[in-house]
């Protein structure tokens, strides 16, 4: 058991007086025990409450190295134990009174049994001490083999037997041992083999070997698989290619004259589920169909390209089934280029419109769509009847397309894959001139709850492909042009100094051709200063002047504590000049920190409104709490209760003087009327151990305790 972080009343208490209830608390755990020799160890811990030193020691029958632990560790070891005497473990602490306490725990091992088979020879003495063997083969590799003890089947502990299991090859090329719990053995490796088997039970120290038995030599034979061999590298995807595959050799079936067999194919699928990867799946007739199958042949033909895995199965009269598997790539014949039209579909318009003027360059992609990878070593060619379309790089898989008009134009992209199959589509893409429209921006800057800055847009939608380009102004850097660029309605800027800085900002829409389809008004924080005087509180503020209609009114607003919500205290009329309120009316209700301000401008013709940053006058925390309390139900002083001021957050725990918890709580109006939170009781009179943890309003943290004194009468 680790150490437990819990406060005792100990410096208060003598150790004369409350030595031995104290020692109680101090006792040596044993966590875990191997009581066998000659690997025995012992593994230790302590419980303890609060203390100001330990130390272990061992009985001198112990070895010196029997004890291992680390300089301070609760947890130590014992091995080496060597012999089966009755030792001893010592620990002391030394309490911060200076009481000094020991525990003692005693150990012992145990020897080994020493029980023996109840067969020494290789071969059983008759068959009722037999192992019953089964040696029929299972599975597809025909090598597993499943054994059990005969003689052994009623016993309770059958469960728990271990089996070593030795495979040596009769020409000494192999050698082995496995020791497991299970009877089932494994055989893998093509050969004939001599398999022993020696069988153990468990007894009170260790395990006992009962018995062992052997196979009789070359009576193990594993027998390997069949291989297909494929006919084909790759082949470019054809209505009537066939893909053939075969079986050459047949050497570990004697005979396959009545046997039957099966061959099944399987498409390789990406990305399943989102989750990244691949697995085979069986494929539909219309994907891939088998044309003709022997025995040792098939021929199949497809109409996707892909990868597949062929799956053959071949089960001979009185043997076992063989199987294998192979996988082959079909080349890329009938690959789908982006932009996707099937063959009937009407023309297809890539851009509805191109940028204004002549000679305007707009630049796209092709992109490969197909399911089908292609290597690195594919090859691209684009290219176009067309003089007035210009290709940057028609060798590149995603090249630069430029329309130096608007019009109709053929566009072909052909591909040769890293198998030589060449795949071209080509394609008709109508281009018209764009007419960018002006769109009125109204432009709202507001400083958020985390201080940063954010910039809303008001009546408008943004389309596809369109976005903003916002520009931004400081002291520091002056106008910053293309500062961001954001496609929604609304921008955060989180880079802003809003308590000490005022920055300006402004936004333009921008099409996809690059050009401006509007601009918005400027836009400001309004940036909230002040200082406190001894009975008073001075504010003083920009005016928010870029909105177009105009700032209605400001109201001043305060932050109240308890609800955590900003409250109106003053509505004050639009200036030019800067803005500036006093408040000496510093006993609001609701103030429990002191006071954190901001400004709200109320935009005309708007139902928006823009905040100023939060400027905060914090007062001291100050931690009061009473050291005593008398829960008699008098109605006077009956409960225990925090009596300071501006505490945000508080957590608080009570402990009797032996360290037991009494009562917690994480409210700042706790109260405790003196009952043990676990069953309900009144604590008895004394004195009680009080740890609290409170965070003040700029988030410092203090941490400490406190006696405090239960008076019953």
């Amino acid at each position: 058991m680790l150490l437990k972080n819990t406060y005792a009343l100990l410096f208060l208490l003598s150790s004369h007086f409350f030595c031995f209830s104290q020692c109680d608390s101090y006792s040596i755990v044993l966590l875990e025990e191997n009581k066998c020799l000659p690997d025995a160890s012992f593994t230790l811990g302590f419980e303890a409450q609060a203390y100001q030193s330990f130390s272990w020691s061992q009985s001198t029958s112990l070895n010196n190295s029997a004890l291992v632990y680390e300089n301070d560790s609760s947890i130590i070891k014992l091995s080496n134990i060597g012999n089966t005497m009755l030792h001893e473990v010592y620990l002391d602490f030394v309490l911060p009174d200076s009481t000094i306490c020991r525990d003692t725990l005693q150990i012992q091992a145990q020897a080994q049994s020493n029980a023996t088979p109840t067969s020494t020879n290789s071969s059983p003495a008759s068959d009722s001490d037999s192992l019953n063997i089964d040696f029929s083969p299972a599975g597809d590799q025909c090598s597993i083999y499943s054994f059990r003890p005969k003689n052994f089947n009623n016993d309770p502990l059958q469960d728990n037997y271990t089996y070593e299991w030795e495979l040596r090859g009769t020409d000494n090329s192999y050698s082995g041992s496995s020791k497991r719990k299970n009877p089932l053995f494994y055989l893998e490796l093509e050969g004939n083999y001599d398999l022993y088997v020696k069988v153990y039970k468990p007894v009170s120290c260790g395990s006992a070997f009962v018995y062992k038995d052997s196979l009789m030599e070359n009576f193990v034979s594993i027998r390997g698989n069949l291989e297909i061999k494929k006919r084909l590298n790759y082949m470019c995807l054809e209505p009537t290619a066939e893909y053939p595959l075969g079986i050459d050799d047949f050497s570990p079936i004697a005979d396959t004259s009545n046997a039957t067999f099966s061959w099944n194919i399987y498409r390789k699928n990406y990305n399943l589920k989102g989750r990244g990867g691949y697995a085979y799946s069986a494929t539909s007739g219309a994907i891939a169909s088998r044309v003709k199958s022997t025995i040792d042949s098939v021929n199949y033909q497809f109409t996707e390209a892909g990868d597949y895995l062929v799956l053959y199965t071949i089960n001979v009269p009185d043997d076992c089934s063989y199987t294998d598997q192979q996988t082959f790539n079909i080349g890329v014949q009938a690959q789908y280029i982006y932009p996707r039209v099937e063959e009937d579909s009407p023309d297809f318009s890539y851009f509805p419109e191109l940028c204004s003027g002549k000679n305007s360059k707009i630049y796209f992609s092709f992109s490969n769509t197909s399911y089908l990878d292609i290597g690195s070593a594919s090859e691209y060619h684009w290219s176009s009847t067309d003089q007035d379309v210009r290709i940057k790089t028609p060798k590149k898989k995603d090249t630069e397309i430029a329309f130096l008009d608007e019009g109709t134009y053929p566009l072909t992209l052909e591909v040769e894959n890293d198998y030589g199959c060449v795949d071209r589509i080509t394609r008709e893409v109508v281009v018209k001139n764009a007419d960018p429209t002006n769109f009125p921006i109204a432009l709202i800057s507001s400083v958020t709850e985390d201080e940063s800055i954010k910039l809303k847009i008001g009546s408008m939608s943004v389309e596809d492909d369109y976005y903003f380009q916002l520009d931004r102004w400081d002291t520091y850097f002056d106008w910053q042009t293309d500062y961001e660029r954001f496609d929604s309605l609304q921008f955060i800027d989180k880079n802003a100094v809003v308590s000490s800085d005022q920055y300006r900002y402004q936004v333009r829409y921008v099409d996809y051709c690059g050009n401006d389809a509007g601009i918005s008004n400027l836009s400001s924080n309004i940036l909230l200063e002040g200082q406190a005087n001894s009975n008073q509180h001075l504010l003083s503020w920009n005016p928010y002047q870029e909105w177009a209609d105009g700032v209605e009114s400001y109201k001043v607003q305060v932050l109240n504590q308890s609800s955590n919500e900003f409250n109106s205290i003053a509505t004050l009329a639009p200036s030019n000049s800067n803005m500036t309120y006093t408040n000496d009316n510093l006993n609001a209700n609701g103030i429990e920190s002191g006071f954190c301000y901001r400004i709200e401008a109320q935009l005309i013709n708007s139902s928006e409104t823009s905040h100023s940053n939060v400027k905060c006058f914090i007062s001291d925390l100050q931690g009061e709490f009473p050291n005593a309390f008398t829960p008699n139900g008098d109605g006077i002083n009956d409960l225990f209760k925090f009596e300071g001021e501006y505490v945000k957050s508080m957590k608080i725990n009570i402990y009797s003087r032996w360290g037991k918890p009494v009562f917690s709580s994480d409210r700042i109006d706790f109260e405790w009327d003196g009952k043990d939170k676990d069953t309900g009781e009144a604590c008895q009179q004394g004195v009680y151990i009080v740890n609290y943890e409170m965070v003040d309003f700029n988030n410092k943290k203090t941490t400490d305790f406190l006696n405090l004194l239960l008076l019953s009468n």
